[in-house]
């Protein structure tokens, strides 16, 4: 009973996860580059992006942990 429970569930999230696991490295290595490319700005501008990058991995996660409780 609970295999097959974890197996609906797992079914149900692997899509969404999927998804935003390609985005997510995609994202990553985009400001990656971008990073490389502003490397003699300042440190202010590769911040944000990092934080932009951050913000990117945690949303998707935050949604999928509230639509599983």
């Amino acid at each position: 009973m609970i295999l097959k429970y974890l197996s609906a569930m797992c079914m149900a999230i692997a899509p969404a996860l999927g998804n935003h696991l390609w985005q997510s490295t995609l994202f990553a290595i985009t400001v990656g580059l971008l990073t490389l490319i502003l490397r003699k700005n300042q440190a202010r501008a590769r911040y944000w992006l990092w934080l932009a990058a951050s913000v990117k991995f945690l949303i998707p996660f935050s949604v999928l942990v509230g639509m599983g409780s």
